[in-house]
């Protein structure tokens, strides 16, 4: 028995050792910049954004509901594509799709940091 405690003591300590710290983290994370979109219409929206992050396999899904003049913030790295998301694009994206190579709402740029993007009408 002690030497299965053991055992799985050193596989544990083994595991941990290998994962990256904070400080490694944030060496090696690209630079996020922070932004807002707007609702400038006169009627409140629900709005789906897809984002594809450099470096990343997979994406992010967030759908908001925004009242006229309401702001939402992103916090992305640069290079992010965004996707304003109609229904279509939803289920592909759902369905383990991709919509990498329809043309994105925003990509993000070092010089959108503190910006505010107009979100205008939904198709």
């Amino acid at each position: 028995m002690k030497l299965f405690f053991f055992a799985l003591l050193f596989m544990l300590t083994d595991c941990i050792a290998s994962q990256p710290n904070v400080a490694e983290m944030q060496v090696n994370a690209p630079q996020s910049i922070s932004f807002r979109v707007r609702n400038n219409s006169i009627l409140p929206h629900k709005y789906t954004f897809i984002g594809y992050e450099p470096g990343t396999v997979g994406n992010w899904t967030n759908s908001v509901f925004l009242l006229p003049g309401a702001h939402h913030r992103f916090n992305c790295p640069v290079g992010t594509k965004i996707y304003r998301a109609d229904g279509k694009q939803v289920d592909v994206v759902m369905g383990g799709g991709s919509i990498r190579n329809d043309v994105p709402f925003l990509t993000v740029k070092a010089e959108d940091a503190g910006k505010v993007f107009p979100l205008g009408k939904i198709k």
